[in-house]
């Protein structure tokens, strides 16, 4: 007979079941299974913590196995198991496929820096996972007109340096092209992550790669570049792989994010810079207010361009490499080294005249030594990489991406979301609805006040507003595409000396083609005004119709544009800028930003195509995810619980309510 021993415990966790030898492998594997079954319940369709935590200690008690750790008594259960179990499922994890990478890292609770493993969903892994036989070589239908949708006859898929070797080889697999994105995100008031995605742009599908927690990063001073970097090499040497792969090969084809996500990792300057404002031209920060519209053509602009060359040119100008060849020098430049927070790193607090290294010279991490803190550890001899440009030069540091094939900065996909409609159509939909407001026209003339005047004005704007949403709701390319804001308020609109419109991107979209309608019926009415402001008012509808005739060109099916599609969206831009600028509109570093976007679309295709529109949903379903998870088991909690987006019908799996943070 066996011997059964069976441990009580007076603690809030139910302890396993301990038998000799009567708990089989077989009774382990079924455990397991049970496991799985009961987190993917709680993760994915929203069975409560406080449930799974039951059903775990009542399965234990009757000599179930491999759910125990979940287990609190029902009466414990009820307050505490939702916590509990998203502590304790972090601690056995199903085989995810997952790489880890050592990166530096800084622990807040014990306030050091220590290198921590930080999970790596690689894109081979995603990829192999995800695409069929059928995907490709396609074979089916869908998947051939997704091709000649995407990429077919686009210059900047057909010149991609893979794809031109895939063809001089006689590859018989069609390349994929996929894309990368990246972009922060704030899951709480307080806590924020970025996240680093690839797309397989055909399908569609996008894939989680890694995620780090601004509280985790690095506070050397880098500003979290040494914790991302050997992530970001990790990345590159997989997406290297797939570039040379045997039978699935793919092509970085588009690098998406917005402007300060871009900037970050590419290590180059935001907009507010005084010398470097733009990353792709050499403007200047006064040249950027004032456009000179008359210079400007589809195919060129009166600024320098700063291409790929020149951003490979200015990190070799700006690294110096030396080769540390004994112990005593070793020492010597460790002595020297400090963290400094404005000089964005560790760096030397004195001039190394053996090595050449002036003072305030920056270590930088490379393949070799991912870990700037690992110098004074490393074997002599070995070379060490040092940032010697000057603290306001136009890069910060270099970027691993640009080791691969194609990638660079012709590379990145302007966002039409964030350059247009979170920017120029904001501005000119704010400053015509503030026009409107203290024109007068919406208000009765009884003498009130001018505070007075501009609320019944807004009252009155918003009752045609809320009519013209009426009328826009039979027509169904308005209910598919378009958003409604459920109320318009003074404070949303900023003022007309300083126009902001606070509003989502589609919603501003929606209220651009508002302003349209409105000054389009109340035309007449601007003749009771003063010349000045009747001329203003004509010019902020011409703008509104130039707006509107750009987001007409960019309706195209298909991302591969004509020349004279180009040339007309940027014929529509100039003649928006001409008529905003004479209605008093600020020109902004967003206005010089889409004159790139156009004039890359002859060899990048439809901006449309390739917007962070979903990107930027994908990021909410995250958000929503990482405020449900642990932050002792946070990373690899998040990599489990998006199994199912990685799948391609994701939005059926997961139920509505499955990630909030009151449940129970």
């Amino acid at each position: 007979m066996f011997k059964k021993a069976r441990v009580h415990s007076n603690s809030a966790a139910f302890d396993e079941t301990v038998e000799d030898g009567f708990i089989t492998d077989e009774k382990n594997k079924w455990g397991l299974e049970l496991r799985k079954f009961l987190l993917d319940k709680y993760c994915l369709e929203g069975l409560s913590g406080s449930d799974v935590a039951t059903l775990s200690y009542y399965i234990t008690q009757a000599g179930g196995a491999g759910v125990s750790d979940l287990a609190l008594r029902p009466e414990v259960a009820t307050k505490h198991g939702n916590e509990h179990v998203k502590l304790h499922a972090g601690k056995i994890w199903p085989d995810l496929d997952l790489a880890y990478v050592d990166c530096p890292m800084f622990v807040k609770r014990e306030s050091r820096r220590s290198v921590e493993q930080v999970p790596i969903y690689l894109p081979s892994t995603a990829f192999n996972q995800f695409l069929t036989e059928e995907m490709l070589n396609f074979s089916t239908h869908d998947s051939r007109a997704a091709f000649e949708k995407i990429v077919g006859g686009l210059d900047n898929y057909d010149n991609h340096p893979v794809v031109a070797g895939a063809r001089a080889e006689n590859f018989q697999w069609p390349v994929r092209p996929v894309a990368l994105y990246w972009d922060g995100v704030s899951y709480t008031n307080h806590d924020s992550f970025m996240g680093f995605y690839v797309t397989d742009i055909l399908s569609g599908q996008k894939f989680l790669s890694f995620l780090v927690r601004s509280d985790d990063m690095c506070k050397c001073g880098c500003r979290g570049w040494d914790t991302l970097y050997p992530l970001l090499l990790a990345w590159v040497k997989d997406l290297k792989y797939l570039e040379a792969g045997s039978k699935l090969r793919c092509a970085v084809l588009d690098i998406q994010g917005d402007w300060p996500a871009f900037l970050q990792i590419f290590g180059m300057r935001y907009w507010s810079h005084k010398t470097h404002p733009c990353p792709l031209c050499r403007i200047s920060q006064s040249e950027i207010q004032q456009l000179n519209l008359d210079a400007i053509t589809l195919d060129s602009i009166p600024y320098t361009a700063y291409s790929s060359n020149d951003y490979l040119n200015d990190v070799d100008q700006s690294v110096k490499v030396v080769e540390i060849t004994s112990g005593l020098v070793q020492k010597q430049i460790f002595r020297l080294l400090v963290c400094k927070e404005n000089r964005r790193g560790r760096v030397l607090s004195k001039p190394c005249a053996c090595l050449g290294l002036p003072q305030w010279a920056r270590l930088m991490p490379t393949p070799t030594m991912p870990d700037v803190a690992s110098f004074e550890f490393l074997t002599v001899p070995f070379k060490a990489s040092f940032w010697v440009s000057p603290l306001d030069f136009r890069l910060t540091h270099d970027c691993p991406l640009m080791e691969l094939k194609g990638v660079g900065l012709e590379m990145w996909s302007l966002d039409l979301m964030h350059g247009w409609h979170l920017g120029p159509l904001q501005l000119l939909v704010s400053l015509s609805l503030n026009f409107c407001i203290d024109s007068g026209l919406w208000a009765p003339d009884t003498g009130l006040d001018a505070a007075d005047s501009r609320k019944i004005s807004l009252l009155a704007i918003k009752a045609e507003l809320f009519n013209f949403y009426k009328i826009k709701r039979s027509d169904p390319d308005w209910v598919g595409k378009s958003s409604e804001v459920w109320n318009l308020t003074l404070g949303m609109l900023g003022s007309e000396d300083h126009p902001s419109l606070g509003a989502k991107a589609a919603e501003s979209h929606g209220l651009l083609e508002f302003v349209h309608w409105l000054f389009g019926i109340h035309l007449e009415r601007f003749d009771k005004l003063t010349p000045e402001k009747k001329r203003k008012g004509k010019f902020l509808l011409e703008a509104a119709k130039a707006a509107m005739g750009l987001d007409d060109v960019f309706q195209a099916e298909h991302r591969k544009m004509t020349r004279s599609q180009v040339q007309k969206a940027f014929n529509s831009y100039v003649r928006f800028l001409s008529f905003y600028a004479k209605a008093g509109g600020n020109i902004t570093p967003k206005c010089h930003f889409m004159l790139h976007l156009i004039q890359r679309s002859l060899f990048k295709g439809n901006p449309r195509l390739y917007t962070t529109y979903r990107d930027e949903s994908f990021n909410g379903l995250l958000a929503k995810i990482a405020r449900s998870c642990h932050r002792r088991t946070w990373m690899n909690a998040i990599h489990w619980k998006c199994r199912e987006l990685h799948s391609k019908h994701h939005q059926k799996v997961i139920k509505p309510n499955a990630f909030d943070k009151n449940r129970r």
